[in-house]
């Protein structure tokens, strides 16, 4: 399953005014990011240097809750995937707008092994998470 990135902030944010933000637009903007290391702010890191930029990361959180709270009570931005951001971060308090120039994509990988076959309970978790990635 591949969904866009999405940056995500408090409605009324200026970085959040259209329905897609150009990445050189992300500089300087206060940002709420996963611990390092992580592979989402790698690629961002790797984005900001090909582009010159200086990104401004102000708080690491372990947890998509702990950016959520951060986003919500802070007035952070942060970079979520289109899925999350519709299920977690709809209505009127955020606004989200898509990374593009470049997009950003998230790609989920679910794999099982071949050694032997997937257990009921196996198949099952598969299964569900394959309808939770399309419902998102």
């Amino acid at each position: 399953m591949r969904g866009d990135m999405m940056l995500v902030g408090p409605r009324g944010h200026l970085a959040l005014r259209h329905k897609e933000v150009p990445f050189r637009a992300l500089a300087g903007v206060p940002l709420a990011a996963p611990v390092w290391p992580n592979g989402l702010t790698a690629v961002m890191i790797e984005h900001a240097a090909r582009q010159g930029i200086a990104l401004n990361f102000v708080m690491e959180g372990s947890s998509s809750a702990i950016l959520r709270e951060a986003v919500a009570r802070s007035g952070l931005c942060t970079v979520f995937p289109s899925g999350f951001t519709a299920r977690e971060m709809a209505g009127p308090q955020f606004a989200a707008s898509r990374i593009v120039k470049p997009a950003i994509e998230q790609t989920t990988w679910l794999a099982v092994g071949t050694h032997r076959p997937a257990s009921l309970a196996a198949r099952t978790v598969a299964r569900l998470v394959r309808e939770i990635l399309k419902a998102g």
